[in-house]
C-alpha cells in the first residue's frame, strides 16, 4: 500500500496541482495525468485503482498505463514523496483464516 510522505503537501494553482516537498523546499507542477495519479493515491488507492482511474478518463492501452504508472510511482518513491506501507497477511476486508 502506498502513502504520501509526511513532508509532502499539495496545493492547486491555476488549475494545476502543485506538489510541495517541505524537506527540500522545492515545488513541482504535476500534469493532469500525474495529478490524477496523486489524487487516487492520496485517497488510499493502490496501483490498480490508479490504472482504472486513468483508463476511465483517457484513451490508452492498459499495458501502457500500467507501465507508465509503475515508472511514475517508482520515481516518486525514489524521491521520497511516497512510502510503501507493509501489509500483514490476512489483514483487510477479507479477514484471516
Amino acid at each position: 500500500m502506498l502513502r504520501i510522505a509526511e513532508h509532502v503537501d499539495t496545493t492547486s494553482f491555476d488549475g494545476e496541482l502543485i506538489l510541495v516537498d517541505l524537506a527540500s523546499g522545492h515545488y513541482h507542477g504535476l500534469d493532469p495525468v500525474a495529478s490524477l495519479v496523486w489524487r487516487v493515491i492520496a485517497e488510499g488507492g493502490d496501483s490498480f485503482a490508479v490504472v482504472s482511474a486513468i483508463l476511465e478518463q483517457y484513451e490508452a492501452s492498459a499495458e501502457t498505463v500500467e507501465r507508465d504508472v509503475e515508472a511514475l510511482v517508482k520515481d516518486w518513491l525514489d524521491r521520497g514523496w511516497l512510502i510503501v506501507l507493509e501489509t500483514t497477511p490476512g489483514a483487510g476486508s477479507e479477514g484471516g483464516h
